[in-house]
């Protein structure tokens, strides 16, 4: 047998097992922008259901609640980073992240509950400590 598709004639392409089923697609359409965000949106759903999992464990004390929901909060103003297909080497430095704010709220007013209810305890400076940690519980 010949060669197929041979280089000599410049139009060099792979055989066909050699090909991924994605090759002909075209990165840069709108259906796989809108499929990258729908991906993009069920990520952001996993993550949050995740942190109220975290959060809401009933065999946490309070003061293990308020580190476990201020780290929470810490991570929705993370976020997640959006699903992206490229190849650029640019995408790893500016890649956009999806930010959770209100769920960072939502975190924040749990930890600072936990927090004050620590103040139950019977000394009188680990009750300043606790009610000083609600007060300065703050998000950047």
């Amino acid at each position: 047998g010949g060669d197929l598709n041979s280089m000599s004639t410049g139009d060099y392409t792979p055989p066909r097992w050699d090909r991924t089923s994605v090759s002909k697609l075209d990165l840069r359409g709108t259906e796989v922008r809108e499929m990258l965000a729908l991906d993009s949106i069920e990520r952001g759903r996993k993550f949050t259901e995740l942190l109220h999992r975290a959060a809401s464990v009933g065999g946490l004390d309070d003061r293990s609640r308020a580190d476990v929901a201020a780290a929470c909060a810490r991570a929705c103003l993370i976020g997640t980073k959006e699903t992206q297909w490229s190849d650029d080497a640019d995408s790893a430095v500016a890649q956009p992240r999806l930010r959770f704010p209100r769920k960072a709220a939502f975190f924040t007013l749990v930890a600072a509950e936990a927090m004050t209810r620590c103040c139950g305890d019977s000394r009188a400076d680990d009750n300043d400590s606790a009610a000083r940690r609600a007060s300065n519980l703050y998000l950047a």
